[in-house]
């Protein structure tokens, strides 16, 4: 800033004592201002010229364009564009680059856009360095970038720097299969990728765990000489943690070892949370304490991926240790180290710590936001503290930060501690209260709540969930739509069952050998086997060649057994094993069942040596068929 000032100074002197001012002069300060990011100077640097001298030419106006474009200051820029053309300054390509480059740096990639469509109309063909400036612009969707690639390539030849650009902006809507398309455009072209190519197409790789490919093209750039930077490698090791292939870790930390390449927090970082994620705690904490020696001091964030790596390995005691380490080093512990201890706690059954760090966040000068307390809930899950997790959610604070995601999941966590504890009529309480907070529950909440009262033979709960998530225009699962059909077994409810089987229209859904198989499992248990019959046709009507309905097949002829109707059961079972396309278990063993019932013994060891994988679930039905009749050589 101080050679700004002193250039700018001169000026002023010189202009004071009349003196002309010459190019050379003008040039040098505007240049001064441009390396001291000193924009407001350059303008009045440009306004002070104007008043004493009279126009500005092409060259300064394009000096101060390109400190206001080094800026980002685009507003400024294009309002200086404006008055060069009442000026009679003529503008050209430098000049609209320069405009670009502000807009790019400011992150307006619309002004972008229109200024580079103008400059056709113009008779001012965009450039290399136009088109890669609005391809550059890291604001732009996606789209955008590839179509303006596009359009380069039918006026240009692309640059390297243009592919980069485009791969960037892949990478940053996880489009790797595009990434991947674009590297193999760069070679068509006749140019080569390079380390900023490989490391945005293996970021890009990393973000859709494409951990395969990722190794692929790290052998490939070994292959082609290409130096893999460290920004790839951190890439390399996420995509790889991500997929527990921590081994992968080890062995770039070796070969950056060998090359002397300098590691720093981001590599650490990377490294420890893959092997946390390949659940080799002993690594991560050996390449925590390596960063001592490294002389990388670590981080806040360090720690918090050090912290989770202790998730569900039971050394909770060792992740708090960490917190200690923390405080010896002067790092303070933010939202996120509490919650990831919490968890640690939690898997481990330690609920009563996981609630301790939750108390001790406003100590810590702290805001606990609902993540804090959905992660003591989760601990208190864990310990079947459901009394404790409903205290912990009614006492949460509404705050604005909290959106209606995070108090769904928030309830939810609650609902299934007390699911887990056989509350069913917390977890429909707890239901209710979301409503009454105003807040929609969503599909799962709804199918907890169903899966809840099924556990309890609370069928009719079920069935009124069911329409009231209709009434609510909640999309329902076809899960927890058998989960309540089940529910009506225990009770014998027969008809609520069909009923809800009928109401399947009204969720959007339509019914699978799964649920048909639910109703008639019901309608048996009730010795309505004849509606099981019904049931069986509409599921083999769906079905093709039989393939599909055996789980209703199954549930048919265990209802027709339960009837003591074996051979409407064997006839079940001679139709679906000619159908079908190749016999299954539970058929088999549903028809042995069967044979036994009706006192068949030939017919099920007939259909137990026609099995081309014979189980011990078949082979102990047959041998029940025989003992029965006493027929124990023939089970043998």
């Amino acid at each position: 800033m101080k050679g700004a000032e002193s250039a700018i100074a001169l000026l002023e002197d010189s202009i004071a004592s009349a003196l002309e001012i010459d190019q050379v002069q003008c040039t040098a300060a505007l240049k001064a201002c441009r390396r001291a990011a000193a924009w407001q100077s350059a303008v009045v640097l440009l306004a002070t010229l104007r008043a004493s001298q009279g126009t500005p030419d092409v060259i300064t106006c394009g000096g101060a364009l390109s400190c206001l474009g080094k800026a980002g200051q685009w507003q400024e820029a294009i309002g200086l564009l404006e008055q060069m053309k009442t000026w009679k300054v003529e503008s050209n390509l430098i000049i609209a680059n320069a405009i670009l480059g502000a807009c790019e740096k400011g992150s307006s990639w619309m002004q972008a856009l229109s200024h580079l469509s103008k400059m056709a109309g113009d008779l001012l063909p965009p450039d290399a360095v136009s088109f890669n400036a609005v391809i550059n612009e890291k604001e732009k969707p996606w789209p955008w970038a590839l179509s303006l690639l596009a359009d380069m390539m039918r006026m240009l030849r692309p640059d390297i720097i243009a592919f980069n650009a485009a791969i960037g902006a892949c990478r940053q809507s996880g489009g790797w299969e595009l990434a991947l398309h674009l590297m193999e455009e760069i070679r068509a072209n006749h140019l080569l990728p390079d380390t900023f190519t490989h490391g945005a197409v293996t970021t890009s790789l990393e973000r859709e765990t494409q951990w395969e490919r990722a190794l692929a093209l790290a052998s490939d750039m070994e292959r082609l000489q290409v130096q893999i930077s460290l920004f790839a490698s951190c890439g390399l090791i996420s995509a790889c943690g991500q997929a527990s292939i921590w081994t992968c870790t080890l062995s770039i930390l070796k070969r950056l070892c060998e090359e002397r390449t300098r590691l720093n927090e981001v590599f650490y970082g990377a490294a420890i949370r893959a092997c946390g994620q390949g659940g080799q705690w002993q690594y991560a904490m050996h390449l925590l304490h390596g960063m001592r020696d490294e002389s990388i001091t670590a981080n806040q964030i360090i720690y918090n991926a050090a912290v989770g790596v202790f998730d569900g390995t039971g050394h909770w005691a060792k992740a708090l240790g960490l917190l200690d380490d923390m405080c010896a080093c002067s790092i303070s512990p933010n939202e996120t180290t509490h919650n990831a201890l919490m968890i640690v706690c939690g898997g481990a059954s330690q609920w009563p710590y996981a609630v301790q760090l939750l108390r001790q966040l406003p100590a810590n000068s702290l805001e606990a936001g609902l993540p804090s307390w959905s992660a003591a809930m989760l601990a208190c899950d864990a310990g079947s503290q459901w009394q404790l997790a409903v205290q912990l959610l009614a006492a949460a604070p509404l705050t604005s930060q909290s959106g209606p995601a995070a108090w769904r999941r928030a309830f939810g966590i609650c609902m299934n501690a007390c699911d887990h504890c056989h509350k069913w009529d917390m977890v429909v309480a707890l239901l209710e209260n979301l409503n009454q907070a105003a807040i929609t529950p969503d599909t799962a909440h709804f199918q907890l709540a169903i899966g809840a009262c099924s556990r309890q033979a609370s069928w009719q709960m079920a069935s009124l969930l069911l329409a009231s998530a209709v009434d609510q225009w909640v999309e329902c699962s076809i899960a927890s739509c058998t989960t309540a059909i089940a529910a009506c077994r225990d009770s014998a409810a027969w008809q609520a069952a069909l009923a809800c089987l009928a109401s399947l229209p009204k969720h959007g859904l339509a019914a699978d050998s799964t649920i048909y198989a639910a109703a008639i499992s019901v309608v048996g248990d009730a010795s309505m086997w004849q509606w099981s019959l019904t049931l069986l046709e509409d599921v083999l009507e769906q079905a093709r060649d039989g393939d599909g309905a055996s789980h209703a097949a199954c549930a048919a002829i265990s209802a027709c057994d339960r009837g003591s109707q074996w051979q409407m059961a064997l006839r079940i079972f001679d139709r679906l094993s000619s159908e079908a396309a190749s016999m299954e278990v539970s058929l088999a063993t549903a028809g042995i069942t069967a044979c036994r019932s009706g006192r068949k013994w030939q017919h099920a060891l007939a259909l137990f040596h026609d099995m081309p994988e014979p189980t011990l679930v078949c082979c102990n039905a047959a041998l029940s068929a025989c003992a029965d009749e006493g027929l124990w050589s023939h089970g043998r």
